[in-house]
């Protein structure tokens, strides 16, 4: 589950740096700390733009001219995971923890590499981290709810969940993410109340929707489970396993020919999702929640 977000930081210019950037002092010397803004304001820029390696020769250079910067090197962290150099990111975040141990949104990021590479059980102390030192970090919050939902700690992920929307209670990420979780333990009431409050907040909220649709599934409510699906489908065309689910569900309605149509759609979308949906009508195999044969959507 991806809730997953690099945090940033923007340094403010005052107006007399940026004119006196590289302006020599009465000896003659360049102020290199005023020149290390300037290439860290450069590799935002490049940043924000998706030009990530230009991004890294600029914060690169920045630290350079400034080796204990801790901004720069949390940035430069973020851009390696970006680019998917773990291990250079984990190097450079770091560094910027240990120069700065109080740095909330770098524990968050560092937690953010370990998980991209898996490795939830390493995340959860980062994460935990930037939590005590920014208690109302609604990012940080749903990054370790998504480490404990991987390791298969729900009750945790739920708890963790929660404190998130009691921070944001309009937050529909964090609604999804409980929701989901909740899916797990069988717990479709508390599911179906989470997701839909997030399609409310978020009408768009493709994947949501899917998901509400699998917990009205595991509550037996499969006519309502259908408009979810279809829903989902129709904010988002290209949604397989959404296709599959509507499938699963038309067959728990014994509505076979509505099954066999979305195995047609799913044959030109999807040919693995179409296998599997193809296995389940062709051997009289009636998909229910109990044999997770509707599915939730993955990030």
């Amino acid at each position: 589950m991806k809730v997953l977000k690099l945090q940033t930081l923007s340094l403010i210019l005052f107006i007399a740096i940026t004119v006196h950037l590289q302006t020599p002092d009465r000896h003659g010397r360049v102020d290199e700390s005023n020149e290390a803004v300037f290439w860290y304001e450069q590799g935002l820029a490049q940043q924000r733009t998706g030009h990530y390696e230009e991004a890294v020769l600029a914060f690169r250079r920045a630290i350079d001219l400034k080796p204990d910067f801790a901004l720069a090197l949390n940035e430069l962290g973020s851009v390696y995971t970006d680019l998917g150099r773990y291990s250079e990111a984990i190097e450079a975040l770091k560094e910027a923890i240990s120069l700065k141990p109080e740095f909330a949104q770098a524990l968050n990021n560092l937690g953010v590499v370990y998980t991209e590479m898996g490795h939830y059980g390493d995340a959860v102390e980062p994460f935990s981290q930037a939590i005590r030192l920014r208690p109302d970090d609604v990012i940080a919050r749903n990054n370790l709810g998504s480490s404990y939902y991987e390791l298969g700690l729900y009750k945790r992920a739920i708890e963790t969940y929660r404190q998130a929307i009691t921070l944001k209670p309009d937050d529909p990420r964090s609604l999804r993410n409980l929701g989901r979780t909740c899916l797990k333990l069988h717990r479709y009431k508390e599911a179906i109340d989470s997701l839909a409050q997030a399609t409310r907040l978020k009408p768009d909220f493709a994947e949501a929707f899917n998901d509400l649709g699998v917990a009205h599934a595991g509550a037996h409510q499969y006519k309502v489970a259908v408009d979810s699906f279809n829903e989902a489908i129709r904010l988002k065309p290209a949604m397989a396993d959404a296709y599959f689910n509507l499938g699963a569900a038309h067959l728990e309605l014994n509505e076979r020919e509505e099954a066999l149509e979305q195995y047609s759609q799913l044959r030109l979308l999807d040919q693995n999702w179409a296998d599997k949906l193809y296995r389940v009508i062709f051997k009289d195999k009636l998909l229910s929640p109990k044999g997770k044969q509707i599915t939730q959507t993955k990030d």
